[in-house]
């Protein structure tokens, strides 16, 4: 079977069609014959065209997509109906030295279509209250997560030292985050913030026929199909990745109650910046409990943490104790002790003071 296109070419498949179209300009033609066939129609009735104003007739002539658009337009609509055009779909990352993660490439206006939806869907999920930005600040346009995770965190740590409080703080690495989302977890929490539905649609036609290829400078491989990940060079994956992120979070964050930093003073049990997860609890069970959750959670979404990227730290009557352990993914994670971690831009270790953080600074100043 072949696909003929409107100026005479057959194609044998009709992805082929539709990119030849495309970039020849052949669907421009098809408009003209539209609105050819179009001014004969209104000719021969001219009642009809009478009861129509000039923009309703212009959009009659084009297809319903574009008709779709108009329509949202005028209507003033948030989110326009449309689909996914194909060239979106397709995914090139580049291998670049130096890095750990691949950079994905895709066309400018796959970029630009994506960026505006991306700002509409931030702004619709944050306006509802549907992103708890106590809990998640990654992603979030405005708000320093970074910092005020770090701060907070830090806080959290010098008041249960000088308090001599219990504090448990565990540090959690999500092993692949961008490559390992299914693709099914994230219409699962667009249908939970109730999205609208042409951008599930939309989403959803776009990751279905999801693929990559890698290039190097000696050769490309053949397109790939995918079911899970988000490609890092999308503009839309980071407000993907914090909704499926916030799904997680929601189910766990009942497990254990606020931290408790004394003088009145408590803090939620989760703090998140993207993917990367932080658990604060004053009773050693709520932790353990909270962390079997969320490893659970993970599990049951085809994800996982990482614990030689994981951290903790266990502060007993304001001193660290070396003998509390805890475990993800079956493994034991490493305390701060026996491998100090940095995170947010702060480091982390035993000592549970600020010089490092000192010594890094005049170095950058220098």
């Amino acid at each position: 079977m072949d696909y003929p296109c409107i100026c005479g070419r057959r194609f044998a498949s009709e992805r082929g069609m539709k990119i030849h179209r495309t970039k020849m300009g052949c669907l421009n033609k098809s408009f003209q014959q539209q609105r050819t066939a179009l001014a004969d129609k209104t000719s021969e009735n001219q009642s009809r065209a009478q009861n129509h104003s000039a923009k309703e007739i212009q959009a009659e002539d084009q297809d319903e997509e574009l008709r779709q658009l108009i329509n949202a337009k005028r209507q003033k609509t948030n989110f326009p109906a449309a689909t996914a055009v194909e060239q979106w779909e397709d995914l090139d990352s580049k291998i670049v030295l130096k890095l750990d993660s691949l950079i994905g490439d895709s066309t400018l206006e796959h970029k630009l279509a994506t960026s505006v939806m991306a700002t509409r869907l931030t702004k619709y999920l944050t306006e509802n209250g549907y992103i708890n930005t106590s809990v998640q600040k990654g992603g979030i346009p405005g708000v320093s997560g970074c910092l005020k995770h770090a701060t907070m965190i830090w806080e959290a740590i010098q008041r249960a030292k000088s308090e001599k409080l219990n504090l448990d703080v565990v540090w959690l690495d999500l092993a692949n985050a961008y490559g390992s989302v299914p693709h099914g977890m994230i219409q699962l929490a667009l249908r939970m913030y109730h999205v609208p539905e042409d951008i599930q649609v939309m989403l959803d036609d776009y990751f279905s026929g999801f693929r990559m290829r890698f290039s190097t400078s000696d050769y490309t491989t053949n397109w790939i199909n995918l079911e899970v990940g988000i490609a890092m060079g999308c503009t839309i994956s980071p407000i993907l990745i914090v909704m499926a992120m916030e799904v997680i979070l929601k189910a766990a964050e009942g497990s254990a109650g606020p931290a408790n930093l004394g003088g009145g003073c408590s803090m939620p049990p989760l703090k998140a910046f993207m993917d990367d997860t932080t658990i604060i609890c004053s009773k050693e069970e709520e932790t353990r409990r909270m962390l079997a959750l969320l490893d659970t959670l993970m599990a049951w979404c085809r994800m996982k943490f990482k614990p030689k990227k994981s951290r903790s730290l266990s502060i007993r009557n304001g001193k660290i104790e070396e003998a509390v352990t805890f475990t993800a993914a079956e493994q034991q994670i490493p305390t701060v002790s026996q491998e100090p971690v940095k995170s947010l831009g702060r480091w982390y270790d035993s000592s549970m003071k600020d010089t490092r953080r000192g010594v890094e600074t005049v170095q950058f100043a220098s």
